[in-house]
């Protein structure tokens, strides 16, 4: 296997006040990452577009300090990911949002957020003209029902594909959980995946994670006024679905948060 050159990230997602003041009086500056010098099983980090996998990309690199890759090689993400461009076993996951390429990979991280943020998300990535906000309520106004329309039944198609269909062995996290108790989160994906790390690691990560959370002008915009009554029925009918079988993955109860 080639052995490639150890990095250190960028971490531009961070604001720099929290990074100079609060990250470094706790010992957390930003650590070298690198490709893993030993082959790893290739685990996808599957999720639908907009359940918050750069967040969670970051938090895993920051926790165990080996890059991870992407099917994809989206030039933009390539500068807040080294690994971006690599799908091979030097990396720790491989992002995502297909769900018909699962036989490339032996394990799966699959990672899901509320139908409703992600939708959201998703559609303030596509419509947004400003990166660091996301789109506007009159995008939302003019846009959203449409978009919601062309695409109303892929979250629930997307998950369930992958908690069915896929034969190695699957962990499921959802994006709240790892905003609302981060430590806890991380620690079991680390189990999941065979990987060890230190405490002060896993409290830096951590810190990195709630720094990296930054309220989108999207994120005030009751995205469920633009849904049907059938749509929100059929919403939290698929809800119901996903966490069931969530549930019987991970074997503890899972609650999918309905709020914006």
């Amino acid at each position: 296997m080639i052995q490639k050159e150890a990095r250190t990230p960028k971490l531009p997602f961070l604001d720099k006040k929290f990074r100079s003041q609060d990250l470094n009086d706790n010992g957390c500056k930003p650590k070298t990452v690198w490709f893993s010098k030993t082959p790893l099983k290739k685990t996808a980090l599957a999720s639908y577009p907009g359940s918050g996998t750069r967040l969670l990309r970051h938090v895993l690199e920051l926790t165990t300090g080996v890059l991870t890759g992407s099917t994809y090689c989206d030039k933009q993400l390539l500068q807040d990911f080294e690994g971006e461009c690599t799908d091979d076993e030097t990396v720790l996951t491989i992002k995502t949002h297909e769900w018909f390429d699962k036989l490339k990979y032996e394990k799966a991280v699959i990672l899901i957020r509320s139908p409703y943020k992600s939708y959201a998300s998703l559609f303030s990535h596509q419509n947004g003209q400003d990166i660091g906000r996301g789109a506007s309520k009159v995008d939302f106004d003019l846009k959203f029902k449409e978009f919601l329309g062309s695409l109303f039944d892929m979250w629930r198609y997307f998950n369930e594909e992958w908690m069915k269909d896929f034969v190695g062995p699957k962990y499921i996290i959802f994006f709240d959980n790892l905003v609302q108790n981060p430590k806890n989160e991380i620690r079991k994906l680390m189990a999941f995946l065979e990987f060890e790390y230190t405490e002060k690691d896993l409290m830096c990560a951590a810190k990195h994670l709630k720094a990296g959370i930054r309220k989108k002008e999207y994120e005030d915009i009751d995205v469920k006024q633009y849904f049907t009554l059938e749509q929100l029925s059929k919403t939290e009918e698929y809800i119901k679905i996903i966490e069931t079988m969530a549930t019987e993955i991970n074997d503890i109860p899972h609650h999918i948060d309905r709020d914006l």
